[in-house]
């Protein structure tokens, strides 16, 4: 079962800094077998809603490893740019095995 990390916020005020973000996470996204699903994609509502929101999606082959990831030194550096990136939240999604 693949997990998630995500990321989202509703302004990107500084791009320079998500860039920066990015570049740090990648060789640990990669080292975990993660990969970005989504870098600044924007969610957009089924019924219509406002949802102005950029999204960072990294699929990782299960919720443990992406734990790992989200605790290891390799991530270190990238976690804490992206404590200081003003407005964002995150959350790790699993996927479901089975429905029903």
């Amino acid at each position: 079962m693949v997990a998630y990390y995500m990321m989202w916020n509703r302004d990107i005020t500084n791009p320079e800094a998500l860039k920066h973000y990015s570049d740090q996470a990648a060789a640990s996204v990669e080292f975990y077998g993660g990969r970005f699903a989504s870098l600044c994609g924007k969610l957009e509502s089924a019924d219509g809603a406002d949802l102005d929101h950029q999204v960072i999606a990294i699929e990782f082959p299960s919720m443990t490893i992406a734990r790992e990831w989200y605790a290891s030194s390799r991530y270190e550096t990238a976690r804490s740019l992206a404590s200081m990136l003003r407005g964002f939240s995150s959350m790790f999604l699993d996927s479901v095995s089975e429905v029903g």
